[in-house]
């Protein structure tokens, strides 16, 4: 049978449970673990899918970030002068509203210029001229004279329908251009104007508050994406701490339990082995994902196996709140007459409720049957027909 990394780690997940004073303390550092794990992952899963903007992605480059910022901060010192630096001081609020203004003043600009590109185009092609006259025409008679002027008529005619609608389509789309040209011409001169307006601009150098804005707000940009990469460290130093803590305290909580298993079951293996097999052992890999129990070769043999699993079964019951234990008759059936009668005297020792299933009695001591005639002890006598469990035979 093939049992699953998963199925270990359920198992060993329900058999710590089963100290639940123990187990707090774990519960809550595998808690802790659990939530770092998570924070770490969404930080991970937003920078993943671009939410947030996270350019650096090691040392090299943090460190070239703050270069740069030093760089950055730098040229601001050698931009500001007196007059500035109390302006930039004193309105920081200001040199946002000129940042912005600025920046929709550079669009503006460069749309301007489209415009009269495209008004210029336009009016070039309205003034350019190529459609012959009809004395061109009468000319050509003279060196051939069997050219159709009529024919040669019609056709300039129909150039010049044709001319005539793209210069009207052409004027047309030239005024709308212009509009647009003189909208833009406005509103560049109302910014200007609101520019000249802003408190303590006045006397100031327009480009060096520009220069200056641009160089803080890059400095501000890459201290914001080492904050990002110093979250993203953080997160996973937490992550890998809570889960080194929650392992370690595991490991430790698994020692200890195994250390109280393992006594008991010396006691135990004693009471019904008596030194003739070794005693079985429970122990847990470092990685606390897998463990094993077994006493060496011993327990090759089906007996021995059944009576190691008994025994831990029994070191259980002691030293846990479970309330009962139930044994079917199959686990006793390789085990010898004389190991099963000590193993019952163990279940009357330990004092909880045992539910065991025999398949008759005359393989037991007299001590034993003894025990089972206890008032104490109920016994349930199975046999055919109607003496069957249900009162009908199963077979």
């Amino acid at each position: 049978m093939i049992i699953t990394q998963e199925a270990l780690s359920n198992a060993i997940n329900s058999f710590e449970k089963l100290f639940p004073e123990k187990y707090k303390t774990i519960e809550i550092a595998k808690q802790e673990a659990k939530i770092a794990k998570e924070n770490s992952k969404a930080f991970n899963t937003v920078k993943k899918r671009e939410l947030i903007e996270s350019t650096l992605k090691n040392q090299t480059q943090v460190k070239q970030a703050e270069k740069e910022i030093a760089e950055l901060e730098k040229e601001m010192s050698l931009i500001i002068n007196e007059p500035l630096s109390t302006f930039l001081n004193a309105n920081q609020k200001a040199v946002t509203q000129f940042a912005t203004i600025n920046a929709e003043l550079k669009a503006l600009k460069a749309k301007r210029n489209r415009l009269k590109s495209k008004i210029e185009g336009l009016i070039n092609i309205n003034t350019e001229s190529g459609i012959p006259s009809e004395f061109d025409f009468s000319a050509l008679q003279t060196f051939f004279p069997e050219i159709n002027i009529q024919k040669l008529s019609d056709i300039e005619h129909f150039h010049k329908t044709i001319s005539s609608i793209l210069k009207n389509e052409c004027n047309e789309q030239t005024e709308i251009f212009k509009k647009e040209y003189d909208t833009v011409l406005n509103r560049i001169q109302e910014l200007t104007d609101e520019i000249a307006k802003i408190p303590g601009i006045e006397g100031t150098p327009a480009s060096a508050i520009k220069k200056h804005e641009e160089f803080r707000l890059r400095s501000e940009y890459l201290k914001k994406q080492i904050e990002l990469y110093a979250k993203g460290n953080e997160l996973g130093k937490v992550k890998t701490t809570t889960q080194k803590n929650a392992e370690n305290l595991e490991g430790q909580f698994l020692i200890d339990i195994c250390n109280i298993i393992n006594s008991d079951l010396v006691l135990l293996n004693n009471e019904i082995e008596h030194g003739r097999n070794q005693i079985p052992v429970l122990e847990f890999a470092k990685s606390n994902a897998s463990y094993t129990y077994s006493s060496g070769t011993d327990t090759t043999g089906t007996g021995s196996s059944h009576s190691a699993q008994i025994l831990f079964n029994l070191a259980i019951l002691k030293e846990t709140q479970v309330p009962f234990l139930i044994h079917d008759s199959y686990i006793f059936d390789p085990i010898g007459d004389e190991r099963l009668s000590d193993i019952i005297l163990l279940y009357r020792k330990l004092g909880k409720q045992v539910f065991i299933a025999l398949d008759g009695e005359n393989r037991l001591r007299d001590d034993i049957k003894t025990i089972l005639k206890d008032d104490k002890v109920t016994i349930l006598h199975l046999g055919k027909n109607e003496k069957s469990l249900f009162g009908k035979s199963q077979n």
